[in-house]
């Protein structure tokens, strides 16, 4: 079984309404509808989610009977706020674990190129969800305490940073500008020195002159 055919079937076990894939069989009815082209998108970049998803679920439910990367492709890849606490079973959820899933998801944006953010996420945010599903209150305060989460490409570069050393010139500089300046030129100036050539030029065939 493929990737995104696990995905749907782990969906459909726990689901409390009919999951359709691609297009809505009953536009009136409640039920989750999945873009296969979105979770196509997001199966490619399966690696990057897994990594992400399990640093940020440390204070979140036990998965519902699901690899927890599942339930952020699912609600990334369903029509609106599809995926919600009262569509699909998950022991100990409540409407704040989605508004805090939401939260998390909203941190990939920083992952993602600024095309397929729009495309995959819209404009979908805790503040929406919340909205959507008639919670009252400010949204923030359904958030469970946040984890520190550092994307991938964030994670990298700062390990790189690590590894740099950095040498101590030991010099002042006058200003901002002369410090800016001492990057630009070079750290030495070679002169020539006319004189000091021309005599030892001398010193030297004055010495072939004088060997025996």
């Amino acid at each position: 079984m493929s990737l995104t055919n696990t995905i749907i079937a782990a969906l459909k076990r726990i689901a409390l309404v009919p999951v359709y894939v691609g297009e809505r069989q009953n536009v009136g009815e409640d039920s989750i509808l999945i873009s296969s082209i979105k979770l196509g998108e997001l199966t490619q970049m399966y690696s990057d989610l897994y990594q992400f998803s399990h640093k940020a679920w440390r204070n979140l439910p036990t998965p519902p009977e699901c690899e927890s990367t599942f339930v952020f492709m699912w609600m990334i890849a369903s029509d609106s706020y599809d995926v919600n606490h009262f569509t699909i079973r998950w022991q100990d959820a409540t409407p704040n674990t989605f508004v805090h899933l939401w939260s998390i998801i909203d941190r990939l944006r920083t992952m993602l190129e600024p095309a397929n953010t729009a495309w995959l996420l819209n404009s979908r945010d805790p503040v929406g969800y919340s909205t959507s599903m008639n919670m009252t209150g400010a949204a923030d305060t359904y958030l469970y305490p946040k984890e520190s989460i550092v994307p991938p490409h964030v994670e990298i570069f700062s390990s790189n940073m690590s590894r740099m050393k950095c040498t101590q010139l030991n010099k002042d500089y006058a200003s901002s500008y002369d410090f800016m300046q001492s990057l630009r030129l070079p750290k030495t100036t070679f002169q020539i020195d006319i004189d000091k050539m021309s005599m030892r030029n001398n010193e030297i065939a004055h010495s072939k002159r004088n060997k025996p």
